[in-house]
């Protein structure tokens, strides 16, 4: 997903949007494509072109609850045959 963030000179993110959004004019932008499961955490400025540093979105107590069940399940499927 294309989305529009519009940084400081250190990096703070302060807009980001994403659809039929209006380029600014005058102040730093940058165009990112956000892969699904990561989100943008700050602009790293310190190369000559900024760059969005993306993190993975944590995951919630019910994904890991999810996951511990589906373990749980294999495990018991294995002790079954």
């Amino acid at each position: 997903m294309q989305t529009l963030i519009i940084y400081d000179s250190t990096g703070k993110i302060y807009y980001q949007a994403s659809g039929a959004v209006t380029e600014p004019t005058g102040i730093p932008f940058l165009w990112v494509d956000v892969p699904e499961g990561k989100y943008i955490k700050s602009v790293d400025i310190s190369g000559a072109t900024p760059t969005a540093v993306l993190e993975d979105i944590p995951k919630s107590d019910i994904d890991i609850k999810i996951q511990e069940i589906y373990v749980a399940l294999a495990e018991l499927a294995e002790g079954a045959v």
